[in-house]
């Protein structure tokens, strides 16, 4: 049984419903609250005394709620929440569901199928899950950036480098109309098909990243060159593979300061996967 919903502050009474479907509990916050007795769940909130409850009882037709309270009242309530109250708990609810799958999935395309798919769903639930889902646009930079830390270091394993790769093709789709970010995503692309063993499709993304008039001063990008010498050291081209890794060490020893850690970090990758 899930406990996640159950009360955290003190309860002073419980009263079960005849038919054992739910349960109210009697709190110092001065509430009634209606809980599946099964699943835990918040049904809804009586809200009224202004102090502390104390007691509870339950009609025998299951239709009332009796309370007394520290306030020295007693009020008689309908166990029955109104269309309202609940609209807004299945509103609630609905939310925190399409966050949960946003989280699990990141893709709208794959939250949509979750939310259709779920036997578990009533028709309400899921038709306001799926009104909630249907707005949400595509997060190009949220998809960017957590594909980004799955990709970066060659420790991830094939399943998380798998669920990086859709994600990250999805935000180059999204940010199509803007060719800077495109190509920034496509960048990590290239290093994400290599982590995804696809070296050939990464090699020709690399050309064709090359290939593209550059805006302003013409720059080799480290993650270029260091999927380049590993794709191709994968592939059997291995004088094509240390020509990039000698690039590479040049751009980071040309580097200011303590140089690029990010682009030292690929070199040490580098060398370690291309022998000379």
């Amino acid at each position: 049984m899930s406990t996640g919903g159950w009360p955290r502050c003190s309860v002073a009474a419980v009263a079960y419903f005849p038919d054992g479907s739910r349960l109210a509990t009697a709190s110092d916050d001065r509430t009634i609250k209606l809980w599946g007795s099964r699943t835990g769940d918040d049904i809804f909130t009586l809200r009224g005394h202004t102090s502390g409850v104390v007691s509870l009882a339950i009609s025998r037709d299951g239709r009332q709620v009796v309370s007394g309270s520290i306030d020295c009242t007693a009020r008689i309530w309908s166990a029955e929440p109104s269309a309202i109250e609940v609209d807004q708990v299945r509103r609630r609810a609905a939310v925190e569901l399409v966050q949960s799958l946003f989280e699990a999935h990141m893709l709208k395309s794959d939250v949509m199928t979750a939310l259709k798919s779920d036997p578990t769903l009533n028709g309400p639930l899921r038709a306001a899950a799926l009104e909630i889902a249907e707005r949400c646009g595509g997060d190009a930079h949220g998809l960017f950036e957590a594909s980004w830390l799955k990709i970066l270091r060659p420790t991830g394993t094939p399943e998380l480098i798998l669920q990086a790769l859709h994600p990250l093709e999805s935000a180059c789709r999204l940010v199509a109309a803007d060719p800077e970010r495109q190509t920034e995503y496509l960048h990590a692309l290239s290093l994400a098909l290599y982590r995804a063993g696809r070296s050939d499709e990464a090699l020709q993304l690399v050309a064709r990243l090359s290939a593209q008039p550059a805006s302003g001063a013409a720059r080799v990008l480290p993650i270029d060159l260091a999927v380049s010498a590993m794709a191709s050291q994968k592939l059997g081209r291995f004088a094509d593979a240390r020509a990039a890794l000698d690039h590479l060490r040049t751009l980071v020893d040309e580097a200011p300061g303590s140089g690029d850690q990010e682009a030292m970090g690929f070199l040490r990758e580098v060398e370690s996967v291309v022998h000379e």
